[in-house]
């Protein structure tokens, strides 16, 4: 009989992340995160939240002479955004910029899952997808720095 699956390490960052993106403090109007399923959404089902991740880059490590390994792993929010009508309308930039923040204070400087020592904001691409409706795509892309033994690269470091 099998064990139970363990968690690597990059699935314990990215759960952390989605706990935060999801957790206290979250704003009214942000829609609760959920893994990327690789498909694109339909209009219907937006606004829509999703957390990616990939790829992890070795910056350091792996000889027999450093005992430690560090990585930077990108993760990714992706918001779907649509316009917005109320009194007064609202663009889908303009509905997506309170979840873009929201990105930002949850995950930038944390020490997610413990591992992490380092998590920074690398920037936001804004783009336009073809609809019935305007729909915009937010990535908002993050880094994420960590280090594992270097003999064992899911071995917290």
């Amino acid at each position: 009989m099998r064990g139970a699956r363990v968690s690597t390490v990059l699935e314990q960052i990215a759960a952390d992340a989605l706990a935060r993106l999801n957790g206290a403090g979250k704003p009214a109007g942000v829609p609760a995160a959920a893994y990327h399923d690789g498909y694109v959404p339909d209009v219907s089902q937006l606004p829509l939240r999703q957390l990616d991740w990939g790829p992890d880059q070795l910056k350091q490590g792996t000889s027999p002479a450093s005992p430690l390994s560090r990585h930077e792993l990108r993760l990714t929010v992706v918001d779907w955004v649509t316009s917005v009508e109320t009194p007064t309308p609202l663009t889908p930039k303009q509905v997506a910029e309170p979840m873009r923040a929201w990105s930002v204070k949850a995950l930038v400087q944390q020490r997610l899952a413990g591992i992490a020592f380092d998590v920074l904001e690398l920037g936001t691409v804004w783009v336009s997808a073809q609809a019935d409706v305007p729909v915009v795509r937010v990535e908002h892309h993050f880094t994420v720095s960590y280090t594992t033994k270097s003999q064992d690269l899911e071995l917290r470091a």
